[in-house]
């Protein structure tokens, strides 16, 4: 008998991971690196608040999974559970 597999799914706290890039991750000879990952933050930051007013479940999934909605860690699961549901209805 076979198991199923189910597919590996992980999370991706962006925000977290370019602040540890722009301040921990790069030499000081690097610091120009800085800006454009502000610009990028500051970017993200924005197609989040798009896809809060655009408010698509299967978005509100990929952002919850990105980390760019407010969502403290131990909810992000139920989040993304009820926006299945809300695509399954």
């Amino acid at each position: 008998m076979k198991k199923e597999q189910t597919p590996l799914k992980f999370r991706v706290d962006t925000v977290a991971l370019l602040h540890e890039i722009a301040n921990c991750g790069l030499p000081i000879t690097q610091g120009i690196l800085k800006l454009p990952l502000n610009i990028f933050k500051n970017l993200l930051a924005e197609v989040a608040e798009r896809a809060i007013n655009i408010n698509d479940p299967e978005l509100n999934i990929l952002m919850l999974s990105l980390g760019l909605y407010e969502v403290p860690p131990n909810k992000i699961n139920s989040c993304i559970e009820e926006q299945r549901k809300k695509i399954n209805v």
